[in-house]
């Protein structure tokens, strides 16, 4: 049976963040690759605009066919996996992908407000400086280039905040759930994401859940090569 990896960027990214990671993939075939463009996703949406609503339209577009659809998610791409019908899916590999707050939720909404604000008030470069000097990436080895218009970055922020971890609610039961079919795994040395390890480690089977030796929250630019690997090995442990 065919196996068909979905892949889905972070919040700031695009799908060619994935072209080292699929061009080190070593799974058998038949496999086929679909990379998806969360960012036009969101503009394709109409009227709501919640993750719920992203979910809804992508689970109807699913086809049930002699396909394993596997679905690989990095950061927020990952979030907005966890709210898919598993059972329309064979797999699930999330990738620094925090399954609710850790911080209240009027936190978080106001550094949110406050990241749309800023993406008024600066440049460009000025916003990016500020969003890639964030406790959450001071671990990252390699932090990508990004080129944007101050249009395309206000419309993302946008996208940040309909797609929030404030309005996502806690994803325990996805992992507690469906542990057979999901997969977690972040950096080594992403403070904040291996505190959630602890958690999600007890949620789902052994070997489920990784660290990621010598990486930051961002796993995919930092170890692309074992990020490939990890992925190959976690689609041949699915039932």
């Amino acid at each position: 049976m065919v196996i068909e990896l979905h892949f889905f960027h972070g919040f700031l990214g695009n799908p060619s963040d994935w072209a080292p990671i699929i061009e080190g993939l070593e799974i058998p075939d038949p496999l086929r690759v679909v990379v998806h463009d969360l960012f036009s996703d969101y503009q394709d949406l109409q009227g709501e605009r919640g993750m719920k609503d992203w979910a809804q339209k992508h689970t109807a577009s699913v086809s049930d066919s002699n396909v394993k659809k596997v679905m690989v998610g990095y950061s927020m791409g990952g979030r907005l996996l966890m709210h898919l019908d598993p059972a329309r899916y064979h797999g699930f590999l999330l990738l620094s992908a925090q399954p609710g707050l850790t911080e209240s939720v009027e936190q978080r909404l106001q550094w949110e407000e406050q990241l749309a604000r800023k993406a008024e008030a600066q440049s460009v470069e000025q916003w990016l400086q500020h969003w890639n000097n964030l406790p959450l990436f001071q671990n990252d080895r390699v932090r990508p280039t990004r080129n944007l218009s101050k249009k395309v970055l206000q419309q993302k922020v946008q996208m940040l905040r309909d797609w929030s971890v404030a309005k996502q609610g806690q994803r325990d039961t996805f992992f507690k759930e469906n542990g057979s079919k999901v997969f977690w795994a972040c950096g080594n040395d992403d403070e904040k994401y291996s505190e959630w390890f602890g958690k999600i480690k007890n949620w789902l089977p052994a070997g489920h859940a990784t660290k990621i030796a010598n990486a930051g929250h961002g796993v995919i630019f930092d170890q692309p090569t074992f990020v490939a690997k990890w992925i190959g090995d976690s689609v041949g442990n699915l039932a």
